[in-house]
């Protein structure tokens, strides 16, 4: 698995009530994820921060915890 940090644009409501779209401003949030990309699909990546890899002697697979599904139309960057 390789480890990556994502930089993408969440989507999130700024508003609930009516007003004017000229009110309406166009705000962009970026955000930074890092993780393993445990799937690197075609529409989504999908990572996880946490890590626990498998242990024969105590008869334990790989875990993970916190995974997190990004669309990749949102994605700017990975690396």
């Amino acid at each position: 698995m390789r480890l990556v940090k994502v930089t993408w644009v969440d989507s999130f409501g700024v508003g609930s009530d009516w007003r004017p779209l000229s009110c309406v401003s166009d705000i962009e949030h970026i955000c930074i994820s890092v993780g393993y990309l445990v799937k690197d699909g075609m529409h989504v990546k999908v990572i996880v921060p946490h890590y626990s890899p498998a242990n024969a002697d105590i008869d334990a697979d790989e875990h993970g915890c916190g995974d997190m599904a990004i669309p990749c139309a949102s994605i700017v960057e990975i690396v």
